[in-house]
């Protein structure tokens, strides 16, 4: 996984997590374990918090990732979903709408 993904990946994670409105504590600690295994530094890190946007499309950065990437991808949102000890609707929503566009 290069870093273009890495920083996709993390800020679709992220995307998820403000599904709700906000990013509780457990959810911005969720966040910075996925950072934290992808190996990202900290230029990296702020790259990914920056560009974290609710209504982001997600179409062209799940389009862009290699099928490695789009396997972990499912794996991270569906923990990501978790993070605040309870699933919103809004999450269920955008995990279906990753798993349609992967097909």
């Amino acid at each position: 996984m290069d870093a273009t993904e890495q920083v996709n990946l993390a800020q679709i994670v992220g995307q998820m997590l403000i599904a709700d409105g906000c990013l509780a504590d457990p959810e911005r600690e969720h966040l910075e374990k996925v950072m934290n295994a992808l190996g990202m530094d900290a230029a990296a890190k702020k790259q990914v918090i920056g560009g974290i946007d609710v209504d982001s499309p997600l179409e062209e950065r799940v389009a862009a990732m290699a099928a490695d990437t789009r396997g972990r991808l499912i794996t991270e949102l569906e923990a990501a979903m978790h993070a605040s000890g309870h699933v919103e609707p809004g999450e269920v929503a955008m995990l279906d709408r990753v798993k349609a566009l992967l097909g």
